[in-house]
């Protein structure tokens, strides 16, 4: 067990840089927040997946700080199909898969052909991988299954006491994980979405398939595609259909449970819902039901606002809840990243 501190980059580097030699650390991203260790340490890659307790056959993607670093850990020269990308999404939250190096642990790469790689777009994170001068893993620093950290605070919650340090870069910009492409196959797919769009890749990657076209094989190859993720402790039921469907749904759950209080049943009910319909439910049946305990969490209203405020108010609502309604939005630009975590984290969909 460790006493575990967290610290900010610019004060504590070569505290920090220090510590990667022996453990773990917690770096911050404009994503989430990510579990570090050293690419070449292969000791410490082991600890990383029990720190986390992920399954060993689930890949890690690797960050770098300069296109000199990413030749390192790839076969050959960087490829043409992503020359045009990393031009104009790196640094970013665009992760790209390549064939391996052969100095690249099997560990990483769950000893697949492909390595998953970015450059993140972190002031901080960039000078920390400048300093330790080597490329570091960087899964989500949490428990798997759990919801991804977008706090220093998150990562705190699920591994105080396994890991030496935190570094507290901030709230994370984006709040929702790297968009993931293998685009050396034919056709190039788009193993995970993120806050680069399936929409805005289409114009660098003819033809570019989606996840609900992969074989399984080729899901083995990506990071964070083939086990549950992203589940509070609650109970999450999604909601689906037009605003006025979903909030006829919602008001009749909700009435159920202003009954089953009635009934001396009590449960405190998350509501994580754009702040439109948020607004309605509290309005109309909240109102109504004076018994009901809703803790309500606005997600904002666009997409964007969205996919930020979605694995934090996931994590707020486990906290002082204990059951979550959630909303369906828009399969499209981010709403794409959106959805496939909401329906990953949902035990049930209506």
């Amino acid at each position: 067990m460790f006493a575990t501190e967290t610290l900010e980059l610019a004060d504590n580097m070569e505290k920090i840089v220090e510590c990667f030699k022996s453990h773990p650390v917690a770096f911050p991203t404009e994503t989430v927040y990510g579990l570090g260790a050293i690419v070449w340490r292969e000791d410490l890659i082991k600890r990383v997946f029990e720190v986390k307790n992920r399954p060993n056959d689930n890949p890690l993607i690797v960050h770098v700080s300069s296109l000199e670093m990413l030749r390192e850990c790839i076969d050959g020269d960087i490829p043409k199909e992503y020359k045009e990308v990393i031009e104009l999404f790196w640094p970013g939250p665009l992760t790209l898969l390549f064939k391996r190096s052969k100095k690249i642990p099997d560990a990483v790469t769950a000893g697949g052909e492909y390595v998953a790689i970015r450059m993140p777009n972190h002031r901080d994170t960039l000078k920390l991988i400048d300093h330790l001068q080597a490329p570091i893993v960087g899964p989500s620093a949490n428990k798997s299954t759990r919801p991804s950290p977008t706090t220093a605070k998150h990562v705190f919650e699920d591994l105080n006491g396994e890991i030496p340090v935190i570094i507290d870069g901030g709230a994370c910009e984006k709040g929702v994980e790297s968009t993931v492409v293998n685009g050396l196959l034919s056709p190039p797919l788009l193993l995970r979405h993120g806050s680069i769009t399936y929409e805005e890749l289409q114009e660098y990657f003819a033809g570019l398939a989606l996840l609900s076209e992969m074989t399984q094989h080729e899901k083995q190859t990506c990071p964070g595609t083939r086990y549950k993720h992203y589940s509070p402790t609650a109970p999450v039921i999604m909601f689906t259909g037009t605003d006025s469907e979903k909030q006829a749904k919602i008001t009749v759950y909700l009435e159920q449970q202003a009954k089953a209080v009635q009934n001396g049943r009590i449960s405190k009910v998350g509501l994580l819902l754009p702040s439109g319909l948020l607004q309605a439910i509290e309005q109309n049946v909240g109102a109504a039901n004076p018994s009901l305990n809703l803790v309500g969490y606005p997600l904002g209203e666009s997409l964007t606002e969205i996919a930020h405020s979605i694995f934090d108010g996931l994590r707020y609502l486990d906290r002082y809840t204990e059951t979550i309604y959630t909303a369906d939005v828009e399969n499209r630009q981010e709403g794409r990243a959106v959805m496939d975590r909401l329906t990953r984290a949902s035990s049930t969909i209506v």
